[in-house]
């Protein structure tokens, strides 16, 4: 359990967090593996737990906080020819990663869960009962840079 501020609130919590990204911290590199692929690591004093799965599936439900930095690019963005497609590129607008996440995210978080995301370079925070707005949010962005 760590306390951590959110949202103006000082709470405890446990939270897995989901990275689909090709490149991890050198430290974690060395240990993440495939064969059941439910790992955890202490890094600088955090448990990190890795879990290879599409999104929230299979993944225990009442989290606390959900942490995600999700492909979030349209696949025709220029720009990015040398990142990881599977890192950066979602499906549709770009925003269909991250429109799967927060539509499973109310079953997965508990009453005063929140959720975490990095979304081009930026830290949105969002309650579990501000979920809507997060999406909101996120389609202001996408629509915004279009």
């Amino acid at each position: 359990m760590r306390r951590q501020e959110l949202a103006g609130k000082e709470r405890e919590f446990r939270a897995i967090g989901t990275l689909n990204e090709g490149a991890l911290h050198a430290q974690l590199k060395d240990w993440y593996r495939r064969s059941g692929d439910r790992v955890e690591q202490v890094v600088d004093g955090f448990v990190v737990d890795l879990v290879r799965g599409d999104l929230l599936e299979g993944l225990p439900r009442d989290l606390d906080l959900i942490v995600a930095n999700l492909p979030y690019l349209a696949p025709d963005t220029s720009g990015y020819e040398e990142e990881p497609e599977a890192a950066v590129f979602s499906t549709g607008d770009g925003l269909d990663h991250y429109r799967r996440l927060i539509a499973a995210a109310g079953d997965h978080l508990s009453q005063d869960g929140a959720m975490m995301i990095q979304f081009d370079g930026n830290v949105l925070e969002a309650e579990r009962n501000e979920l809507p707005w997060l999406l909101a949010r996120l389609e202001s962005l996408v629509a915004t840079a279009a």
